[in-house]
């Protein structure tokens, strides 16, 4: 019987996930501004997988995620980026229209009423477990 070797990775996934290392090696060392405002003409799909490989590791840069978001993002999760802070938000706010689900859990981000006026008119479910909510936020 013959094995059967598990396929190569897709070109596509083997291009985020370099991008992903290298911006992960630009965190040490200070982001460069230049590098980072490169993400932005990437194509949706393409920052679609940086950005899914980067929060899975926990990078949160605002100004990184801000570049890396689109009008077509339905989901997205920050449950593993520590510090999301109110510049997260607005971008988040600012980039994506579409967004139906936001999850916020653990991240320890304060959510206040002002944040909440901004968020997508779409956003239907946001996990906000261990975030400092205040009452106005959730009426």
């Amino acid at each position: 019987m013959l094995a059967v070797s598990p396929a190569p990775p897709t070109l596509v996934a083997s291009a985020a996930k370099a991008v992903a290392e290298n911006l992960l090696l630009l965190r040490g060392a200070g982001e460069e501004q230049r590098d980072v405002d490169r993400m932005e003409s990437l194509p949706s799909h393409l920052k679609d997988r940086v950005r899914e490989l980067l929060l899975r590791r926990g990078f949160s840069s605002a100004r990184l995620l801000s570049n890396l978001l689109h009008g077509r993002v339905t989901s997205l999760d920050l449950s593993e980026c520590a510090g999301v802070s109110p510049v997260h938000l607005a971008a988040i706010s600012a980039r994506c229209a579409s967004l139906r689900r936001l999850v916020l859990s653990e991240t320890g981000a304060e959510v206040g009423v002002e944040h909440c006026d901004d968020l997508p008119e779409r956003l239907r479910v946001v996990h906000l477990r261990r975030c400092r909510v205040g009452d106005e936020a959730v009426r």
